[in-house]
């Protein structure tokens, strides 16, 4: 179903998750892309297909389970907010609740079941078409203000893991 130029989106009046094939398309694998951490640096890492509708379907188990999102992270005009864009979207993609509860239903969760210690956490919600974002300088120095606050909720969710 092609309905969504960005790749994915939960429908929360459709209880649906709408995704557009053609930015998956397998002879294009870079087509779609966010920034990741390998280590201490911000690199690029391909969406993918399976990724992207479990994504969807976290933020669907929100909406319908009407969880209460009482943190307070991502305050308006803050590197947390320019990261990861909303508390929501913070807790889809890390688990992070507050300091005391993480949500072990989350993208890390579910790519590091897939690739273990190997796999390189997704970093925000920010995305990019091409590689000539992560060349820029300023952008890269701004995401890893906040790496050490995000190894910080990696950490935690490894814990859960083991």
């Amino acid at each position: 179903m092609n309905c969504h130029k960005d790749g994915s989106a939960y429908s929360p009046t459709d209880f649906a998750v709408k995704i557009n094939l053609d930015l998956y398309n397998p002879i294009e694998v870079n087509k779609k892309q966010y920034y990741a951490l390998d280590g201490d640096k911000v690199v690029l890492k391909p969406k993918t297909l399976a990724g992207s509708i479990f994504h969807e379907f976290v933020h669907g188990l929100h909406h319908v389970s009407k969880t209460p999102k009482n943190n307070k992270v991502c305050i308006p005009n803050t590197l947390p907010e320019y990261i990861w864009q909303n508390d929501e979207e913070l807790r889809t993609i890390t688990g992070y609740i507050n300091e005391s509860f993480y949500d072990p239903i989350c993208d890390h969760v579910f790519d590091y079941s897939l690739y273990g210690e190997s796999f390189q956490p997704r970093y925000g919600h920010l995305g990019y078409d091409n590689l000539k974002s992560l060349h820029d300088a300023e952008q890269r120095q701004k995401l890893l203000l906040y790496a050490p606050e995000s190894q910080k909720i990696m950490d935690n969710w490894k814990r859960y893991m083991k």
